[in-house]
């Protein structure tokens, strides 16, 4: 055998020991302490980044984000989190000395905050420092408020809570029954349902975007002045089978900087952002 061989024997055999070492590292400990086992049972949790602070709790109607502004929560990503939050495993202790902090991204200046809260308790019973990510993709650093001990959280990513606080909002813009749309009005003109223009390439094309469309980001709805490029009204069928006293409103305004706002009469204190491109389809349309 060559040394050529050789070396590219070695190569493999070393490739494969560290693949199989990793994997033990990793391997689920079915003993090892759980971070936070009732997650599914909060009603309140807080995610604090730098300069940018989530609060959301659970009320009679379900999950609303309460800061940075008030808006219904996306109940689907929020339960995501949740569930994973309930699944997170602890090594063990991999340092007590607060001096490397820093080195695993657990100090107060580079951590991410998290504190939870479930029924009938005043005060947070999840309340740690999330730091950086670990040896995998689903694994970060972890302390508690309070305590200089870290461990690696096993079980979920950090990416899945390092993200806007305004992420946390259900960014459905519009979401139509399509079959209780009475009549719209982009600016052409009312058309009814009865009208022949109803079931025009382009108009079919309008109520598909509508049925559901989604932003890119969601903010406060800010005060002052507010000038829409184009606006739409839509006519529907109310829960009684009569039409509807107050139309849908959408309000699209200029382009800039690649975007557009969108605002909602059905959320008077919110708008959004989507990229120019994703009314490209509409443009003939409005035009």
């Amino acid at each position: 055998m060559t040394n050529q061989s050789l070396k590219i024997l070695s190569l493999l055999f070393g490739g494969l020991l560290l693949f199989w070492l990793l994997s033990q590292r990793h391997t689920r400990d079915p003993q090892a302490p759980r971070l936070w086992r009732e997650a599914q049972s909060a009603v309140r949790l807080e995610i604090i980044r730098s300069n940018d602070t989530a609060s959301l709790e659970l009320r009679p109607g379900g999950w609303e984000l309460t800061r940075p502004f008030e808006a219904t929560a996306d109940v689907v990503v929020f339960n995501r989190l949740l569930k994973q939050l309930a699944r997170i495993r602890l090594s063990k202790a991999l340092s007590q000395d607060e001096s490397r902090h820093y080195l695993f991204g657990v100090n107060t200046s580079t951590g991410i905050r998290v504190r939870g809260w479930i029924r009938e308790k005043s005060q947070p019973v999840l309340d740690v420092w999330i730091g950086a990510p670990g040896a995998s993709v689903n694994t970060f650093f972890i302390r508690s408020e309070g305590e200089q001990t870290v461990y690696e959280a096993r079980g979920m990513g950090r990416y899945l809570i390092d993200v806007p606080s305004s992420s946390w909002a259900e960014s459905i813009i519009v979401e139509l029954d399509t079959t209780r749309v009475l009549w719209f009005d982009a600016g052409r003109g009312r058309m009814e349902r009865s009208d022949g223009d109803f079931s025009t390439t382009s108009v079919q094309t309008l109520m598909r975007t509508w049925s559901r469309f989604s932003a890119d980001a969601v903010e406060a709805r800010p005060t002052g002045p507010w000038k829409a490029w184009k606006s739409v009204l839509i006519g529907q069928y109310g829960p009684d089978g009569k039409e509807a006293p107050d139309p849908l409103r959408i309000e699209i305004g200029p382009l800039k900087n690649g975007e557009h706002t969108i605002r909602s009469s059905e959320t008077p204190l919110l708008q959004y952002r989507i990229g120019a491109w994703r009314l490209d389809t509409l443009r003939t349309f409005f035009n």
